[in-house]
């Protein structure tokens, strides 16, 4: 695959609670605290993106009470504040003993070429070559050291450049596997249809087992740019910050708990400013 030029895209994901074992009562500090009015325009701005999930919710003059439709029950009960009170004094965390996962993407190295995941440049009579995996490891061991130094327990989901989280090489896999074989699906199909989600499966487990306070996932992603562009228009950082229910998305009680977090705290709005691509040069 060759590329004239690319752009990358960072991409942070970030996961703020560990959520298994939910207690809702964690949020009893807020009671009182907002409007009815501040409560709905957040639902209906960012949460809300489908209908379906006001079936786990009421709100009326007085509360927003959130519904556990399985067991057909109340499940908590927000009450408001008749008006908008102060904001409160935050207090600065620090990272000491705070539990960081990191998931560099792709695989890199020997794998580069069957993910598609490569960039080759010609240089006079030779090829400038480098890839996305690779790079998300060694900026996740860079990130890792910086977090360490800041007392955080750190976690990375990859052991080297060209390896993910399943144990076996996507060879050795692949020589398990010999229902695929006559798929008739080409090697790098074969790789990313399969062995690639497989391997997502894996690396969402050991983060889950890990029970991290924050989830970062790094990526670096190629995009082709017009000759007569010195600097390709995709050129942008993007990060992702957790936000709006779909269909049936709050049918679990950790879910319901997340939705009640973005509802009462300030996330929301302290990362308003990263809802938009963020510009970059090369």
């Amino acid at each position: 695959m060759f590329l004239q030029i690319t752009n990358c895209i960072v991409v942070l994901l970030l996961c703020f609670a560990n959520v298994y074992g939910v207690d809702l009562h964690d949020f009893d500090r807020y009671q009182n605290q907002l409007t009815r009015s501040q409560v709905e325009q957040k639902i209906k701005t960012y949460l809300e993106k489908d209908p379906s999930v006001s079936d786990y919710y009421r709100i009326t003059d007085e509360s927003l009470t959130i519904l556990d439709l399985k067991q057909g029950q109340v499940e908590y009960v927000l009450l408001f504040a008749a008006a908008p009170q102060p904001d409160k004094p935050k207090i600065k965390k620090t990272l000491q003993k705070a539990r960081i996962a990191i998931d560099p993407g792709h695989f890199g190295g020997a794998f580069a070429e069957l993910e598609e995941r490569f960039i080759a440049i010609p240089s006079g009579n030779k090829l400038l070559s480098f890839n996305e995996g690779t790079l998300t490891y060694l900026t996740a061991l860079a990130l890792k050291e910086l977090l360490e130094k800041e007392g955080a327990e750190v976690f990375v989901t990859r052991s080297d450049i060209g390896r993910g989280a399943i144990k076996e090489s996507f060879f050795e896999w692949l020589e398990k596997q010999p229902h695929l074989w006559i798929s008739g699906d080409s090697l790098p199909q074969l790789f990313r249809k399969y062995y690639n989600r497989a391997d997502l499966i894996a690396r969402a487990d050991l983060i889950n087992a890990f029970a991290p306070d924050v989830t970062i996932m790094i990526h670096y992603n190629d995009h082709p740019m017009d000759e007569k562009d010195t600097v390709a228009q995709a050129n942008y950082n993007i990060i992702f910050i957790p936000g709006a229910f779909s269909c049936n998305e709050l049918s679990r009680p950790q879910d319901r708990y997340e939705f009640l977090r973005l509802v009462v705290t300030d996330k929301l709005k302290s990362h308003s400013n990263f809802r938009k691509r963020l510009p970059i040069s090369l």
